[in-house]
């Protein structure tokens, strides 16, 4: 049987000041993964990058 997909909504870091990143904890990945059985999918934090429509 297929995994489900589970989204992760990430955060906004900037990296040694200079480096901007999308990030999400590992233990929600671990959780959705070992726990649900799901397959964690990390959805930027940036509405430009994301649409539903």
């Amino acid at each position: 049987m297929a995994r489900p997909v589970i989204g992760i909504i990430g955060n906004q870091y900037l990296i040694n000041d200079s480096y901007p990143a999308h990030a999400g904890g590992t233990m929600n990945s671990l959780a959705i993964s070992e726990v649900s059985g799901g397959m964690p999918l990390l959805i930027p934090a940036d509405p430009r990058l994301v649409s539903v429509d």
